[in-house]
Formats: structure tokens, C-alpha cells, sequence
């Protein structure tokens, strides 16, 4: 009978831990503490001086959109997406989107070892989301695109958001709420490898951090579909 017990937990607990392509999920649940865990498997636990609320699922993470109020976590390089294709998605809820400084936007998620390599979701302080991504490899070679919503988002309010780098199409999409808001097509000579050596990847940013709440966040080694976005933006 215990056996049949663990085998039934086992089955109950696999889908979550056995996601293909998911690299981190952090529920955000937590009531108190600087560590957010990531519980998809593989432990890239988030930590930064976070605090805690109600969240649009269960609990999430007030960022206070300080340097040291953002959220950071370690994935092996080889672990990243690199050549792969990506995706992250989150629900977000601003309490403010001002910024006293020269580049009007804060920052919501972030893989960023500049110059070399950044991939990075922002928020411009008219509400309007964007995703970002460039390189300059040793050899010389650089690129950089981009994709940008044309919604906005609103102060005190949650919304879903998406980003889909989808490499082996070639496109990217920007989800709002679960409905593409803005596409763009990925450049056919980018050759930008999406990993960092060294530095560890955000929920916020030390960089113009997004101020709010932010639940419910997934980092893909893959491209997600359109049906997966909007199971996830319910």
C-alpha cells in the first residue's frame, strides 16, 4: 500500500517536473524570505529583497524597482537557450511605470551579459511592452531585432504577457493576454548564442527594474504555442 502511495504521488507531481523545454517555473507562492523557488525540477532558485502579496495565482513577488529588489538566478550556460529557440511568460501588475532616467522603460525579465549577449522584456513608461534581443560575438559579428506589443499595459491591473523567439520559424511574437499583439520576423543572418558565461538571469533587473507585482513566471528552451500561451494567460 505505501508503494501504491508514492507511485499515485509520483504521477500527480511528473507533469509539473517533466515539462519538455522548461527551464524554470517560479510559482512566486512564497509569504516571506528572499529565495522564490523554482519548481519545475531543476532548483534555479530566484533570490533577491523581495517582498510578498496576494498574486493573481496564489502569491506573488512585489519588486520595488530598486537595483537590489530584483530577482536573479544561475542556469548553466549549456542549460540556456544558446541557439535554441525561447519563451517566457508571466503575469505582471505595475504600481508604477514613471522612471527618472534617460531610457523610459523598466525592466521585467532579463538575460543579459552586454555586449556580448542580451535577450530582455521591458515595460516603456507609456505602458507599451517590448522584447529586445542583440549580440557582438568574438569574431566581430553583431546583430540585434526586436518585437514590440501594441497594447498597452495598465497600472494596478494584471496582465499576461509572452514573448516567443521561435528560431527554427524564424518569427517573433509578443502575447498580451493571450493573443499575439505584435510579431516581427527574426533576421536570417542573427546569430546571436542566448546564454550567459558568467552572470546570472533576472525576474526584474539591477538595470531600471520594474516596479509591481510579478506572478507566475516560466522560462522556455523552446517555442511555445499559441494554445500554450493562452492556457497560460487563464
Amino acid at each position: 500500500m505505501k508503494h501504491l502511495f508514492l507511485f499515485i504521488a509520483l504521477c500527480i507531481t511528473l507533469p509539473v517536473f517533466a515539462e519538455e523545454g522548461l527551464i524554470g517555473y517560479w510559482p512566486c507562492d512564497e509569504s516571506e524570505g528572499t529565495t522564490v523557488k523554482d519548481v519545475s525540477g531543476n532548483a534555479y532558485n530566484a533570490t533577491g529583497a523581495v517582498t510578498f502579496a496576494p498574486g493573481k495565482v496564489g502569491g506573488a513577488v512585489k519588486l520595488n524597482g530598486t537595483p537590489a529588489g530584483a530577482l536573479n538566478f544561475k542556469v548553466p550556460t549549456d542549460k540556456q537557450p544558446g541557439t535554441s529557440s525561447f519563451s517566457v511568460a508571466m503575469w505582471v501588475n505595475p504600481s508604477t511605470l514613471d522612471i527618472d532616467a534617460k531610457e523610459k522603460r523598466r525592466r521585467m525579465f532579463g538575460i543579459d551579459q552586454w555586449p556580448a549577449i542580451y535577450a530582455v522584456v521591458d515595460v516603456n513608461t507609456d505602458g507599451v511592452p517590448n522584447f529586445s534581443i542583440g549580440y557582438k560575438n568574438e569574431d566581430g559579428s553583431k546583430g540585434s531585432s526586436g518585437v514590440s506589443a501594441k497594447k498597452k499595459i495598465a497600472i494596478n491591473a494584471w496582465s499576461h504577457i509572452a514573448v516567443v523567439f521561435d528560431r527554427e520559424n524564424m518569427k517573433m511574437k509578443f502575447y498580451i493576454n493571450g493573443i499575439v499583439d505584435g510579431e516581427g520576423d527574426i533576421p536570417k543572418d542573427f546569430a546571436g548564442v542566448v546564454a550567459t558565461k558568467d552572470r546570472p538571469l533576472s525576474i526584474g533587473s539591477g538595470w531600471q527594474n520594474f516596479s509591481g507585482l510579478v506572478d507566475e513566471v516560466r522560462f522556455y528552451k523552446k517555442a511555445i504555442t499559441a494554445d500554450d500561451v493562452a492556457a497560460l494567460s487563464k
